[in-house]
């Protein structure tokens, strides 16, 4: 495990993830937690068999009927870019997406969410 995903697990068990589920986080979801894991309230890894599955970090858990909360999405794109969204998880009629990025690197994306989170934090 390299150094990044080390704090980034030091991190996850503060918002109660488990040290396993640290290590398979994408590292692009590592970096973005080893600045701003205080805004997230959970967060799940990837499936391991799904080659372009996302990572979800969960801004939100307040299930009722009609939801289980709203999360921030990343996945692998193509060629090394990647791709993020802001969806609500609805219980029935999937999972609209209320933003997304376009495909960019790693750097762009966190740069992207890390100002859309902002943005989000203060229209709440």
């Amino acid at each position: 495990m390299d150094k990044k995903t080390e704090q980034a697990v030091v991190k996850l068990r503060a918002i109660g993830g488990g040290g396993k589920a640290a290590s398979q986080l994408y590292g692009i979801t590592s970096r973005l937690l080893l600045s701003h894991a205080h805004l997230f309230v959970k967060v799940d890894p990837h499936e391991q068999d799904d080659v372009g599955g996302s990572d979800m970090l969960w801004l939100s858990t307040k299930e009722d009927d009609l939801t289980e909360g709203e999360l921030i999405g990343i996945s692998p794109s193509h060629e090394g870019l990647w791709y993020a969204n802001h969806d609500y998880a609805n219980k029935c009629g999937g999972w609209p997406t209320v933003w997304q990025t376009p495909v960019k690197s790693e750097d762009e994306i966190i740069e992207l969410v890390v100002a859309y989170l902002a943005d989000f934090k203060r229209r709440r």
